[in-house]
C-alpha cells in the first residue's frame, strides 16, 4: 500500500526546495537570464516530469526492474562513452553534460540508479556466491573499476564516491563477507588519496576546505563565501528575500556550494578552456 505520510513529507520537501531556488537565485536569473523565476520555472517543469515517473513507478509490478533496470544501467554506460572521450562541449570546464537547449542531461543521475538496479540483480542470482572471489568481490570490483574510469575522465570524484558508496552497500547487505568489504574500501580510500595528490583542483579544494581563510580571493574564495552566507544568516536567517551574498557575491547561489568557484577560477587561469 502506499505510504501516504512519506509521500507528503517528499513533497513538503520539494515545495520548500522550489522556494529557497527561488529566493536563492533570484539575483542571478534576473542578471543573466532576465528573468525573476527562470530557475524556478526549470524547477517546476523537472518536477512534474519526477512526479509523472513517480506515479508510474509507483504503479508498477517491482519485478519489471530486474530487467528494465539492468538496460537503463547499460544505456547510462554507453551515454558516458562521448563524455568520456570528450566529444561533446564542456560545461564550466567539466564533461559531464549533454547540452540539449532547453536542460543539460546527466547521464550519471540515471547511471545512479541504473546501478542499484544492476548490482541488485546480479548478486539476487549469484545467491550464496556472492561470498566468493571469483563470482561476487572479483566481478564487483571490475563493475566500479570500469565506472571509475569513465565518471573520473569527466571528471567527477564527488560522482564517483557515491556510487562507490551505493555499491558497497548493496554487495554488503547481499551477503557479502566482512574482509571482502574491508579490503575493497581500503583500495578505494587509496585510490581517493591517489586521486586527490595528482590533481591540482583536488588538492587546492581539500586545502580550501582544511584552511578556509587561506587564499580567501582564489581556491578558498567560494568557501568564504559561503561561510559568510551561512554565518550572517545567524540561527533563522536572514528571512525570505533578504540573504546579502545571493547578490553576486556567492557564485552560482541557486544550487550546491561545491561546484562552479573552483571551475571559475581555473577557467580563469586556462584562457577561458
Amino acid at each position: 500500500r502506499t505510504d501516504i505520510w512519506f509521500g507528503l513529507i517528499a513533497f513538503a520537501l520539494v515545495l520548500f526546495g522550489l522556494v529557497m531556488i527561488y529566493s536563492a537565485g533570484i539575483v542571478v536569473a534576473e542578471t543573466y537570464y532576465h528573468n525573476s523565476s527562470y530557475f524556478v520555472t526549470h524547477q517546476l517543469g523537472f518536477l512534474l516530469v519526477g512526479l509523472t515517473l513517480w506515479v508510474a513507478a509507483a504503479w508498477a509490478d517491482y519485478r519489471v526492474w530486474q530487467k528494465s533496470g539492468v538496460i537503463l544501467f547499460v544505456v547510462s554506460l554507453v551515454l558516458l562513452v562521448p563524455l568520456a572521450l570528450h566529444l561533446v562541449r564542456p560545461i564550466n570546464g567539466a564533461w559531464r553534460w549533454y547540452d540539449l537547449g532547453v536542460a543539460n542531461l546527466q547521464p550519471t543521475e540515471f547511471l545512479k540508479l541504473g546501478f542499484i538496479f544492476y548490482l541488485s540483480a546480479l548478486f539476487a542470482s549469484r545467491g550464496s556466491e556472492t561470498k566468493t572471489l571469483g563470482r561476487g568481490f572479483g566481478p564487483f570490483v571490475l563493475v566500479l573499476l570500469a565506472l571509475g574510469l569513465l565518471v573520473m575522465r569527466q571528471p567527477d570524484l564527488g560522482t564517483m564516491l557515491v556510487l562507490t558508496a551505493i555499491g558497497f552497500a548493496i554487495y554488503f547487505a547481499a551477503g557479502a563477507e566482512w574482509w571482502h568489504v574491508l579490503a575493497g574500501l581500503g583500495l578505494g580510500a587509496m585510490a581517493v588519496l591517489l586521486l586527490i595528490s595528482t590533481s591540482d583542483y583536488r588538492t587546492d579544494r581539500l586545502k580550501a576546505f582544511l584552511h578556509p581563510t587561506e587564499n580567501s580571493q582564489s581556491t578558498g574564495y567560494h568557501n568564504n563565501q559561503a561561510l559568510i552566507a551561512i554565518g550572517s544568516g545567524g540561527l533563522f536567517g536572514r528571512g525570505f528575500g533578504g540573504s546579502v551574498e545571493k547578490h553576486l557575491y556567492l557564485p552560482e547561489p541557486q544550487t550546491d556550494l561545491c561546484r562552479s568557484g573552483l571551475a571559475r577560477i581555473y577557467r580563469g587561469r586556462s584562457g577561458g578552456r
